[in-house]
Parts: C-alpha cells; sequence; structure tokens
C-alpha cells in the first residue's frame, strides 16, 4: 500500500525541476511504513509558506491509503504490529 501512496503522490506532484516527484519514496521501520520525499525543499513544498500555497502531495495520498501514528507521520496499513 505504501508503494501505491507513492506511486499517487507522485502523479499529484507538480513538475518544474522534477525533484518534488522524484523525491518521493517509501521508508521502513521495523513495522512502521513512511511515505517521506527526499527533496530538501519538499517541507516548503507540502505545507507551503506565507507567500506559496501548499501542494500536500503526500498528505492527499497517504489519506487515502494510510493514517497518522502517534508522532504525526504519515504511516502505511501493513498489518503488521
Amino acid at each position: 500500500m505504501a508503494e501505491q501512496a507513492a506511486a499517487k503522490a507522485r502523479q499529484l506532484a507538480p513538475v518544474v525541476s522534477g525533484a518534488y516527484r522524484d523525491g518521493v519514496d517509501v521508508e521502513v521501520d521495523g513495522d512502521q511504513v513512511f511515505l517521506v520525499d527526499n527533496d530538501p525543499l519538499a517541507f516548503i513544498k507540502e505545507f507551503g509558506t506565507v507567500d506559496t500555497p501548499a501542494h500536500a502531495i503526500l498528505a492527499d495520498a497517504a489519506r487515502e491509503l494510510a493514517r497518522y501514528n502517534d508522532r504525526g507521520a504519515f504511516r502505511a496499513q501493513t498489518g503488521l504490529g
């Protein structure tokens, strides 16, 4: 499911240089699976600023296939743990 969310996020990403789209990845830590973006500017692009609207590709993709964990990070529904 995490890979499906990553694919959805890549589809939603606006493309200028491609770094935001290409930075989308899945990281595994034990029984937790995280949807992340390794673009150094991903935080700004995801959440926006006073002058820049949020794109929220990770949030929108994860909302379809995942839930928040207790640390506020998206955790894919894996059935583990």
